[in-house]
């Protein structure tokens, strides 16, 4: 109960004002022509259906600077790879990020085979912000033909 408390005091922050702005759910840019499904905080706790070779980002709310991460659990590396390190999403002056500012991670991963798989992400908050363990997670369900919607 108190993980779903502390998701949804991180998750109401505002959004960032960005050089790249971050996708809502179901935009479908590609890579290698086959559409990237992007998720944000607000499809936490639901499913996301995914074909073989599918890439799917997910995007969630930092602190620009910050050395806590969102970290995934491993997951069935038969159906669900991560295929990127994190990228840092945030707003820019001509000298760089702005540290501190409210942010985004985003962090890819690829659909490998057909199953069922969890996709859990952990957040640790520092003690000067309450500290805890912040929640993210998803069914990711791939199946399908290679690249299909």
């Amino acid at each position: 109960m108190a993980a779903l408390l502390l998701v949804s005091t991180v998750f109401s922050t505002p959004a960032c004002v960005s050089s790249e702005e971050v996708p809502a759910a179901d935009v479908v840019p590609t890579i290698d022509g086959i559409p990237v499904y992007h998720v944000t905080k607000e499809r936490n706790g639901q499913t996301v259906q995914l074909a073989v070779g599918q890439t799917l980002a997910v995007v969630l709310p930092n602190k620009v600077g910050s050395s806590r991460r969102w970290t995934p659990d491993p997951t069935d590396a038969a159906v669900l790879v991560r295929s990127s390190g994190t990228r840092t999403i945030g707003p820019r002056t001509r000298g760089g990020m702005i540290g501190g500012a409210a942010g985004h991670e985003k962090m890819l991963f690829k659909a490998m085979g057909p199953g069922t798989t969890l996709l859990r992400m952990t957040l640790q908050k520092r003690p000067q912000d309450g500290g805890g363990l912040l929640v993210f997670q998803v069914t990711v369900v791939v199946g399908g033909a290679r690249g299909a919607r």
